[in-house]
């Protein structure tokens, strides 16, 4: 299905994800998608503005995205192409939960598209992102992008580290992708 997102820098409406998903200790039934790519469990942002600026690491305490999984957080457009969908596929004990940011333009750099996937595993709450084809646009926001997990208080996280890199998928690194996965 296609979210309500159809404009830069906010939240969807609240979505089912279809099955009880447990996420650093605690357990969801809904979530909101960001036109900036990641996931929250704060219902609470459901149709408001989704930040955009990443000027410091995650975790940073009492600031969005919190209760994430930043698939990566960038800045995308929404609003001038491609689409956000989500879905819940398959049979109890066994459903997923999928996202998808698809051919969203980058901001600023509207040429370069941008592709990922996430998907939640009912039962195993096994997290999975999959960054089809991420580009660098540094023309705004310096390029950067965050790729990992935070809870709540973000005082638990995980940021993946960039396997050519060999640094944390955080700010200040640039970076790019394609055909990448991970699994949390």
């Amino acid at each position: 299905m296609q979210t309500n997102i159809s404009a830069d820098d906010v939240h969807s409406n609240i979505l089912p994800i279809g099955f009880p998903f447990t996420f650093y200790g605690n357990t969801y039934s809904n979530c909101v998608l960001s036109s900036n790519n990641y996931l929250t469990f704060d219902i609470s942002q459901a149709n408001q503005y989704s930040p955009y600026s990443i000027t410091v690491p995650i975790p940073n305490p009492g600031s969005l995205p919190e209760n994430a999984i930043m698939c990566p957080w960038q800045d995308i457009n929404p609003a001038i192409g491609g689409i956000i969908e989500y879905g819940n596929y398959g049979s109890s004990p066994n459903r997923v939960f999928i996202a998808r940011w698809n051919n969203v333009p980058m901001y600023s750099c509207t040429s370069l598209t941008f592709n990922s996937h996430l998907y939640l595993f009912e039962s195993s709450n096994i997290i999975e992102t999959h960054v089809i084809d991420k580009q660098i646009c540094t023309s705004f926001n310096g390029g950067q992008a965050v790729h990992g997990l935070v809870d709540v208080s973000s005082s638990n996280y995980n940021i993946v580290n960039d396997p050519f890199l060999f640094t944390p998928r955080n700010f200040p690194l640039q970076w790019s992708a394609s055909s990448d996965a991970w699994q949390f």
